[in-house]
Formats: C-alpha cells, sequence, structure tokens
C-alpha cells in the first residue's frame, strides 16, 4: 500500500552479497551491528487471559496454516510426525490460524491432541510457544514469533527463500533450522518489496491453472517425512 512508503526520505541500494531480511534492516541504522539476539534482551507479554491450557507434559507444536496453500504441508505428513513425537513421549498441539480449523480436523480427525485452530490472543500463543520443547511450522509469522520467544523450531520453507528468512547474523544463536530444497527450479524470482535484487530466489505464484501460476506446492511436497522428522529429532536431542 502506498502508506507504506510514506516514511520514506532515503533510498538505499541492497548489498550486492546474501544477506538475511533481519540484517538487511539493521543495516539501515548507520553504526555497528546489533548483537545477536537474546530472548532475555526483550521481556516476554503478560499472560493475557483466558490462561492457555498447554499440555502439562513435555509437548510440540504443529502449526499447519500459512498465509497461503503453497506453503501448507499435506495433512498426512503432519499426522505422521505426530505420532512419531507422540511415540517418544511429546504431547502434540495442533495450531493454525483463524478460518483454518479444517486443516487440524484433517491432520487429527479422531481429536487426540491438543489444538489451537486460531483461538489464542498473541501473547497467549507467544506463551504456548515459548513452553514448547519444539515448534515445526511452515514460513510463517509463526515461526518468526517462534523464533522471538526462543523456542526450538524447524521452519518448512517452500515458495519462501531460506536464506532470507533464515538465521543470518542477528538470529545466529537461536535454535531455528531453515528446512529447505535449495536452489528449487521454480523458485526463481527476484523481487522482493517492489524491488529486483540480483541473489534472491523466491516464489510469490498463486495457485491456480493460470498462466506464471503454480497447480500444487511442488516445493513443499519435495520436503518429505524423513527430512522434517531428522531435523526435529536434532533439535529435540533424540535419536533419529
Amino acid at each position: 500500500p502506498p502508506y507504506k512508503d510514506w516514511p520514506v526520505d532515503e533510498l538505499r541500494p541492497y548489498p550486492p552479497t546474501p544477506q538475511a531480511w533481519g540484517d538487511l534492516v539493521a543495516g539501515l541504522v548507520d553504526g555497528p551491528p546489533p548483537a545477536p539476539y537474546r530472548v532475555a534482551d526483550w521481556p516476554a507479554p503478560p499472560a493475557a487471559p483466558p490462561v492457555v491450557p498447554a499440555p502439562a507434559e513435555r509437548y510440540c507444536v504443529l502449526h499447519a496454516g500459512a498465509s497461503t496453500p503453497l506453503k501448507q504441508w499435506p495433512a498426512a505428513r503432519w499426522r505422521t510426525l505426530g505420532e512419531r513425537l507422540a511415540a517418544r513421549g511429546c504431547a502434540v498441539a495442533l495450531s493454525a490460524g483463524p478460518g483454518e480449523e479444517h486443516l487440524l480436523e484433517a491432520i487429527d480427525p479422531a481429536h487426540r491432541w491438543s489444538r489451537y485452530p486460531g483461538t489464542l490472543s498473541l501473547a497467549a500463543l507467544w506463551h504456548l510457544l515459548a513452553g514448547a520443547a519444539l515448534v515445526v511450522c511452515p514460513d510463517t509469522g509463526i515461526a518468526h514469533l517462534a523464533r522471538l520467544t526462543g523456542a526450538p523450531t524447524v521452519a518448512l520453507f517452500g515458495p519462501g527463500s531460506a536464506l532470507l528468512s533464515g538465521a543470518g547474523e542477528f538470529w545466529r544463536t537461536s535454535p531455528f533450522t531453515a528446512l529447505t530444497i535449495p536452489d528449487f527450479p521454480c523458485r526463481d524470482q527476484r523481487i522482493t518489496m517492489k524491488r529486483e535484487v540480483a541473489w534472491i530466489r523466491r516464489c510469490e505464484r498463486f495457485p491456480g491453472a493460470g498462466p506464471g501460476q503454480c497447480l500444487e506446492p511442488r516445493c513443499m511436497l519435495a520436503l518429505t517425512e524423513a527430512m522434517v522428522w531428522q531435523a526435529a529429532a536434532r533439535r529435540l536431542g533424540i535419536p533419529e
């Protein structure tokens, strides 16, 4: 929207070498780069009512929602991941955004696991993620929020750039795994924030059969159950 450009009073070029978004934004401020992110430097929000009814035992949050179907992982694969975590003693908490209850129903039709279908406030969601032994989610806002809380996170990158949204320097100490297939053939667009950047490789196509659009999320389907499980197990510190 045009209003986002109103405060701009200086044009700076993107750097010629790849950088994570956090480092790009920090570079807009003159002076030395910021120290690496530490959870202790940022106070937690107050736990707003209702109190999150999180599982009492060790639990993992599986967030299935995303801004586009092209970032969603298949329900059967989420179910398999949840079952493997449950078999190793972790309670499973399913999460999605408002209007995405159907995603959780497809994953867990038997209602075996806790679920939060877009019903939590932002503060309550923060506390749910902060208490998790592991968060697995697509490349979406939940991935960024989980990283803020310090929760061990595996983010599934399909259309998005794991380089642009990955750790970089600012987030280098965070327990964050950006899981992706490097150089996926159709992740070939170079535009971000309306500007072309030579080293960016991402995809912002829409689902559908029209010219230049995407019939199915091949980049997400390429992230196999085995790949996600291995990344999750490593973050949990359990045998693969």
